[in-house]
């Protein structure tokens, strides 16, 4: 193949250098894809996880074991809540994540925003 004069004149320092710029570029691109709306909410499996276990901490209270006496304890939740959250996961399941604690009738997200240090699944 050919090498037009333009490509004898590059060194070894410019072809790092387009590199370096097209690698640079991609991430750029990258970030951009994952901060578009249609990717909202995408996140790597491994930040979900280390998500999940810093939110592990002592003291929290189990979402899917707490008794209601134990979920009590949380801020804005009386008798009533705790009741209804133990319902819906007698109903659901355990609870996958957090953030379904807010689909719980009278929970939703303010209460679930002011627990979320302190509750674990």
């Amino acid at each position: 193949m050919a090498q037009t004069s333009d490509m004898k004149r590059l060194g070894k320092t410019e072809y790092l250098m387009i590199a370096l710029s097209l690698v640079i570029l991609a991430v750029l691109c990258a970030f951009k894809v994952f901060d578009s709306p249609k990717y909202k909410g995408l996140e790597p499996v491994s930040a979900k996880i280390t998500k999940e276990l810093t939110s592990v901490k002592a003291g929290a209270v189990n979402i899917n074991t707490a008794s209601p006496e134990e979920l009590a304890t949380l801020k804005e939740i009386g008798e009533k809540r705790a009741k209804a959250i133990i319902d819906y996961r007698e109903a659901n399941g355990p609870f996958k994540t957090i953030d379904e604690l807010a689909e719980v009738d009278d929970i939703g997200e303010i209460i679930l925003e002011l627990n979320r240090d302190n509750i674990t699944v």
